[in-house]
């Protein structure tokens, strides 16, 4: 996991989201993106951890698929 992804969860779990933090958790460790449930409560700040983070998770998957 990159340092952005985890200060994703980190943010989740302080927020009290830590459902949501596990999910995110298990997509970056399977290499795909997480989308939080709509009615989930994120602060734009924590919003754009999740879209940087998924980005990370994409590069990370990136040199699997070249090969």
């Amino acid at each position: 996991m990159t340092s952005i992804q985890n200060q994703a969860i980190w943010e989740l779990c302080r927020q009290g989201l830590h459902g949501a933090a596990a999910e995110a958790e298990q997509a970056w460790d399977d290499g795909q993106r997480f989308e939080p449930e709509p009615q989930v409560p994120l602060t734009r700040e924590v919003a754009l951890l999740i879209h940087c983070a998924n980005w990370d998770a994409r590069k990370n998957v990136a040199p699997l698929l070249a090969a």
